[in-house]
């Protein structure tokens, strides 16, 4: 502790109120990156990093929106 938690997207660091995005923190070790309305100009490869000194881990997952795009589009 304490553990940093930064979002990318496509290779850029992201910041809550970017675009549309929202991430919000639990406590120290939990955050969440939120859509809304989503359009096709979210698609890309997204990235969530925790370091402290001990090291760093990062999960990754693509975003693609398929057909219509804001409230009831479908995501993947």
């Amino acid at each position: 502790m304490p553990v940093n938690i930064t979002w990318s997207k496509d290779g850029r660091v992201i910041r809550s109120g970017d675009d549309g995005v929202d991430i919000s923190k639990a406590g120290q070790r939990v955050s969440t990156l939120t859509i809304e309305p989503v359009s096709e100009r979210h698609r890309g490869a997204y990235k969530c990093t925790a370091s402290n000194r001990a090291g760093a881990e990062s999960q990754s997952a693509r975003l693609d929106v398929l057909g219509r795009t804001g409230p009831g589009a479908g995501v993947t």
